[in-house]
């Protein structure tokens, strides 16, 4: 079979230039020499899924895949220390968590006639932090984050407590690798559990595990060094 470029050439020669998109798109398909040649990019150099794979799996752990990562907690410092044992249990409990994100905040300038320009004067840490995790039949997770919280604001007299006793740090990890390595991690400061969510129960979800969503609040987040994922 002719190859598109043929097929083309032979058209114009004989002036037959009713030649339909759905005529060429179907040779296009069938030829096996342009399936074999990737299309060349602007730069001139050839792009193929081959290639694009090859890029995604030069890089450690290969792709990222949401359903690998890791958080670390540790509540402020008014938190009981006698309390804090199964925080491990705790973290490895989380079902869901949301990286969070970071926006430049911007202000319109004009200078004359010229065209409005936005310029960045600052930028903002995105919302809150949502997570889920899977409850024990003691809800002793609930109960952590009920006593983090009542270090925030005390159950009896309802007066809240220095900034610096309740804010902790959370940290979060991108794994990667057959062994789950830790190739990306964010260090999250001042965190707090603005929120406890509720518990929905329901006698149709005899098969199904509990979750208690929480909403954290926190003021920054930083990159952790790849040198230091681990310290």
């Amino acid at each position: 079979m002719a190859s598109y470029k043929q097929m083309l050439a032979e058209a114009i020669q004989n002036k037959n230039y009713k030649l339909t998109a759905r005529q060429f798109f179907e040779r296009l398909q069938t030829d096996s020499m342009l399936r074999r040649t990737p299309r060349a990019n602007r730069s001139g150099s050839g792009r193929s899924i081959d290639d694009f794979k090859s890029v995604l799996s030069s890089g450690y752990g290969g792709v990222a895949r949401l359903a690998r990562y890791e958080i670390e907690l540790t509540p402020g410092r008014a938190f009981p220390d006698a309390l804090k044992g199964p925080q491990r249990n705790i973290q490895l409990q989380c079902n869901t968590v949301a990286m969070p994100g970071v926006d430049l905040q911007t202000q319109s300038v004009q200078y004359g006639s010229a065209p409005v320009k936005d310029m960045v004067t600052s930028h903002a840490y995105e919302g809150t932090i949502t997570t889920s995790f899977y409850l024990d039949a003691s809800l002793d997770t609930k109960r952590f984050f009920e006593i983090w919280q009542d270090t925030a604001v005390n159950p009896i007299t309802h007066k809240a407590r220095y900034y610096d006793d309740y804010v902790g740090v959370m940290k979060i990890f991108q794994l990667g690798g057959e062994g789950g390595w830790r190739t990306y991690g964010m260090e999250v400061s001042e965190v707090y559990p603005k929120t406890i969510g509720q518990i929905e129960y329901a006698y149709e979800s005899t098969d199904t595990i509990a979750l208690l969503p929480i909403e954290f609040n926190y003021k920054k987040w930083k990159t952790i060094p790849s040198n230091k994922l681990y310290g």
